[in-house]
């Protein structure tokens, strides 16, 4: 029997006993779930706005959370402020290799969200960090009420750990992923509005050969490159094994986003334009999960002429008729 549990018992009169012990099982259930997913791992932050916590007044964050410092004894009230010394950080988690615990052991753990987090006894100041992208290992609290680090500041995200501080978004990738060489991606981005799409191609295929790798937008420019010259079947190989698996799985930077979705709109546009309207449509519906976010390309996936060639597949008619379900409707 917990504590509350006891209380209740030596509180309540029998007749209540049953629904008050129904209503603790169900809610110590509630937390249990709860703090049963808890994520951890490294991601990074760009933050967007910071506070260094020194005194009181840095908790004020509504009148109650006034209240409940003033009201605390000097004595908590310091134990508090010692443990909660630091900063708070507010910002866009631009790449996550974190994982949610046992409900979301996928390593994209808020990925794309806007999240606040404590780092306590940062080495960094604000001045530090605010503006930049902080590489950190994170690792989520159970908040369930109380002051315990570091729920107080309305979050249950700690950077235990700040790895590195990266002046902008595109350090970090340059960093831990290769990376085209610039000189290259723009002779071949030039010889491709050129309509020279061959020469494209093989400046890349050249690039990849020498480092054993491309990135993203390169990747992209390549299976551009192929669907001019009528190549989709080799454009399929390069968007599905080189970008819509980091689609799925999140493993991508938030500065590629747009980058990664028109690849797997041409992904969706290659297999239409193969007759494959099975796997065409499936990467669609992949994107109707979200139709705020990808409204575009389910409209343009009406009017494309490359949907043109499984238009009169009952997979697409099927899916046609969902888009016009929707509210507002995609017509």
């Amino acid at each position: 029997m917990n504590y509350l549990s006891y209380i209740l018992t030596q509180t309540l009169p029998n007749d209540l006993l049953k629904g008050a012990a129904i209503c603790t099982l169900l809610w110590s259930n509630h937390v249990f779930s709860q703090c049963q997913s808890l994520g951890s791992g490294e991601l990074f932050l760009q933050v967007e706005k910071c506070q260094a916590l020194v005194k009181p007044e840095d908790f004020y964050l509504s009148k109650s959370r006034e209240t409940q410092i003033k009201n605390m004894s000097p004595d908590l009230r310091k134990r508090f402020m010692e443990s909660y010394k630091g900063l708070w950080v507010l910002g866009k988690v631009v790449r996550s290799m974190a994982t949610g615990g046992e409900l979301s052991p996928s390593k994209s753990f808020l990925f794309g969200k806007n999240i606040s987090a404590m780092i306590p006894n940062a080495a960094q100041s604000c001045a530090q960090v605010n503006g930049k992208t902080v590489h950190a290992l994170m690792k989520e609290a159970c908040c369930q009420g109380g002051i315990d680090l570091p729920c107080f500041l309305a979050t249950s995200y700690v950077f235990t750990t700040v790895i590195d501080v990266f002046d902008d978004m595109k350090q970090p990738e340059r960093k831990l992923e290769t990376k085209t060489d610039a000189k290259v991606f723009e002779k071949a981005e030039k010889e491709f509005k050129r309509k020279k799409f061959a020469l494209a191609a093989k400046i890349l295929l050249k690039e990849e050969k020498e480092k054993n790798s491309l990135d993203v937008q390169s990747y992209h420019l390549l299976a551009k490159s192929y669907r001019q010259l009528d190549l989709c079947p080799k454009a399929i190989l390069v968007l599905r094994d080189k970008i819509y698996t980091k689609f799925l799985q999140k493993e991508y930077w938030g500065a590629d986003e747009k980058e990664v979705h028109d690849a797997v709109f041409l992904l969706a546009r290659c297999y239409a334009k193969s007759s494959d309207g099975g796997k065409a449509i499936d990467v669609m519906r992949g994107l109707l999960i979200d139709p705020e976010k990808y409204g575009t390309y389910l409209s343009r996936s009406l009017r494309d002429p490359d949907f043109g060639w499984i238009h009169t597949q009952l997979i697409y008619k099927k899916y046609k008729e969902d888009l016009g379900k929707l509210s507002p409707p995609i017509r």
